[in-house]
């Protein structure tokens, strides 16, 4: 990182920007970089994200499953009377990482069920029979994580 004044390194810090947010958007790799905001869960180091059973990020993961993940706050403009002086204050967390499709329903319960909590704060959500069948639920493992504020 160019900017290590900026640079957050306590793990705790980090996890708390995931564990606060709902969005990050995930890059693709591919011909062509294909990035895509989802919602997602997380939990020690792993995320969930859930999509249709096909489309454009299902085959390029079927193809690649190196993924990169993003999740930035907004924390507000700062003003100044000459432009180039103007900014904004942000963390933002940026990580890469392993995506593998969750295949047991078991498996999927507990994914959305990880969602779930941090998307609504609702513990131990329910699902309706087939429902959790019926979407693909992907894990991404962490590899990497860096993380930068003003």
């Amino acid at each position: 990182m160019r900017r290590k004044d900026r640079e957050i390194t306590d793990k705790k810090i980090l996890e708390e920007i995931l564990k606060r947010n709902k969005v990050c958007v995930v890059s693709f790799g591919g011909e062509m970089p294909y990035a895509v905001p989802m919602n997602y869960g997380y939990d020690a180091g792993t995320f969930y994200l859930h999509s249709a059973k096909a489309g454009k990020k299902i085959g390029l993961l079927k193809k690649n499953p190196n993924v990169n993940l993003v999740i930035y706050e907004d924390k507000g403009l700062v003003t100044a009377d000459v432009a180039c002086d103007y900014g904004y204050r942000f963390s933002s967390v940026i990580c890469t990482g392993k995506a593998e499709f969750v295949e047991s329903a078991s498996g999927k319960e507990e994914a959305l069920k990880k969602m779930m909590e941090l998307i609504a704060g609702m513990k131990n959500a329910t699902f309706k029979p087939g429902e959790a069948e019926s979407v693909c639920v992907i894990k991404v493992k962490i590899v990497e994580m860096t993380g930068k504020q003003k």
